[in-house]
C-alpha cells in the first residue's frame, strides 16, 4: 500500500460515519454506513435496511431520508456488517490487522455497530467483528477542542462546527449522508493535522 497523501496516516485509521433511525442502539438501527481508509483513500458506503426497529423523527430530519428512499434496495444489517469486515480485512492492515475508528463521535458509531453485530451475526462472525476493531478510537471533536484550547481560540459551547470553522473546515452538507460524513471526518482530521504541523506558532499562529 502507498500513502499518497501529504500526511503520513497510520494504516489502521478508518474514518467512519453512520446514519441511524435514532439515538439508542438497543432500540434503533443503522440506515447507512460510510467508511474511508485514510492511508489509501479507499472509500465504501452501504445502504442498510434496519428492519423492525424504532424510528425517531429528528434522526430522519437530519439525514433527510423519506419513506420512499427507505424502500430503495438495501443491504440487510448482517450483510452490510459482513461486507464492512471483509473490506477492512482486504485493506491488509499491518500487525494484528485491526482498524482504529476515527469519527466526530466514534463511540456512537461503535455502539451501533456492536449492537447490530450482536443482533445479526453468528457467534464466530461476532467474535471476528469485535476483533476487527480496536476499542480505542480517535475522536476528532475532542482533538479539535484540545487544539483550540492549546491555541487560545474561543471554545465556548464546544460545538464541532464552530471548532471546525476555526480550522477553515466548512460544515457538513445537509441532508447528511454516511459517505459525506466519513469524508467530512477526514477533512476535519486533515485540518487538525495541518494546524499541528504549523509548529510553535501558538496563539499568534492560530485563526480567530
Amino acid at each position: 500500500m502507498t500513502n499518497t497523501k501529504s500526511i503520513e496516516w497510520p494504516p489502521e485509521l478508518i474514518a467512519l460515519d453512520l446514519e441511524t433511525t435514532g439515538l439508542e442502539p438497543a432500540r434503533c438501527g443503522i440506515l447507512e454506513i460510510g467508511a474511508c481508509h485514510l492511508f489509501t483513500g479507499a472509500a465504501r458506503a452501504w445502504l442498510v435496511d434496519p428492519g423492525t426497529v424504532a424510528y425517531e423523527a429528528e434522526a430522519l430530519r437530519v439525514n433527510g431520508l423519506t419513506p420512499a428512499a427507505l424502500r430503495a434496495p438495501r443491504h440487510t444489517p448482517g450483510a452490510a456488517l459482513t461486507e464492512l469486515m471483509e473490506w477492512v480485512r482486504a485493506l491488509d492492515i499491518p500487525g494484528d490487522g485491526r482498524a482504529l475508528l476515527v469519527g466526530r463521535n466514534p463511540g456512537f458509531e461503535w455502539a451501533f455497530l456492536a449492537a447490530a453485530a450482536g443482533r445479526e451475526l453468528m457467534s464466530w462472525d461476532l467474535s471476528f467483528f469485535v476483533n476487527t476493531f480496536h476499542r480505542r478510537k480517535l475522536d476528532t471533536h475532542s482533538a479539535a477542542m484540545a487544539l483550540a484550547m492549546a491555541r487560545g481560540w474561543p471554545v465556548a459551547g464546544g460545538k464541532i462546527d464552530d471548532l471546525y470553522r476555526l480550522l477553515e473546515v466548512a460544515p457538513e452538507e445537509r441532508p447528511h449522508t454516511a459517505a459525506g460524513g466519513a469524508a467530512h471526518v477526514v477533512a476535519g482530521l486533515e485540518a487538525i493535522m495541518r494546524e499541528l504541523q504549523r509548529g510553535a506558532g501558538g496563539k499568534e499562529g492560530g485563526r480567530r
